[in-house]
Order: structure tokens, then C-alpha cells, then sequence
């Protein structure tokens, strides 16, 4: 790590560029404690301009989705929505495919207390996406069920085809 990180910072100043760059290449070697790390330290270093370069986010919340820290790329999401529209899917993805089931239960869990002092359109449009890549139906279908109570809003045939799938007909 230390050869890496002289190979790529040098006597340089550390930047934040450097540290994903580093952190990328320790996430190609699946070393995902210290990737965590360096993906941490660039973070702090680009402080809120994080999201504003789409590729060091999305190297950011796929090295933290992965370390099961989806708490920090939350609090992340919402500043840059052309990110957030390339982060979500990758780290929904991952949540999807590598989380086990009390995972998952838990990150349903952290998207609801996330969604509890937003309202309906802020809440569709930056957590909902997450929970549909993240493969969390039931949350999905009770955001999207909320969504239609509201009397000017029509039938979502996304519910709809959701419901369908899961073979629940009655709502």
C-alpha cells in the first residue's frame, strides 16, 4: 500500500485525485479495508465537491457500498443529481447482489429514517431509485403506493408492474 501510494502521490501533496486513483487500484486488488480508507481520505479532502466529478463518486460509493458503509454515500446524495444518476445504480447494484438478507433489512431500515423528514418528491427522487437497484420491493411498492394517495397524482403503472411481478394483485 505504502509502494502505491509513494508510486502515485510521490513527494507531491496529497490530493484527493491521487487517493481515488489509489483507492481504485486497491478495490481492483480486493483490498477493500484499505481502499475504504483512501476512498475516506479523498472524500474528506473534496469535501463537498465530492459528487461534483461523477467518476471519483462513483469509485467512492461502490468502494463504500461494498465495505457496507452506505451511510456515508447517502449523506452524499442529492447535491450533484447527474451523479447521483450514475452512483445509485452501481451501488443499488451491489447492495442487491452482495448484501445478505439482515443487510439489506438494516439499509431498508437506514432509507426509511433517511426518507422520514423529506417529502414525497424529494424522497422519490433521491431515495427511490436506490431502493429499486437495490432490489428492496416492498419498500419500493409502499413509496410508490404513498405516491398515488396524494388525489392529483394518476395510477404509476411502475407499481403496477411491480405488483404484478410479485404477484400481489389486491393493492
Amino acid at each position: 500500500v505504502s509502494a502505491l501510494q509513494t508510486a502515485i502521490v510521490g513527494a507531491r501533496t496529497e490530493t484527493a485525485e491521487a487517493d481515488f486513483e489509489i483507492a481504485a487500484q486497491l478495490d481492483s486488488w480486493h483490498m477493500l479495508p484499505e481502499a475504504a480508507q483512501f476512498a475516506g481520505r479523498a472524500a474528506n479532502l473534496a469535501g463537498a465537491e465530492l459528487f461534483k466529478d461523477t467518476g471519483n463518486a462513483e469509485i467512492y460509493s461502490n468502494i463504500m457500498a461494498r465495505a457496507r458503509r452506505m451511510d456515508a454515500v447517502l449523506s452524499r446524495l442529492g447535491s450533484y443529481p447527474a451523479a447521483d444518476r450514475q452512483v445509485v445504480p452501481s451501488a443499488g447494484k451491489i447492495v442487491a447482489e452482495t448484501y445478505t438478507p439482515e443487510e439489506k433489512a438494516r439499509f431498508e431500515q437506514t432509507l426509511i429514517q433517511q426518507a422520514a423528514p423529506l417529502d414525497r418528491t424529494t424522497r422519490d427522487a433521491n431515495l427511490l431509485p436506490l431502493a429499486v437497484s437495490a432490489g428492496l420491493a416492498d419498500l419500493e411498492a409502499r413509496w410508490r403506493l404513498d405516491s398515488m394517495a396524494e388525489p392529483a397524482e394518476p395510477l404509476d403503472q411502475q407499481f403496477v408492474t411491480l405488483q404484478s411481478r410479485r404477484a400481489l394483485y389486491g393493492e
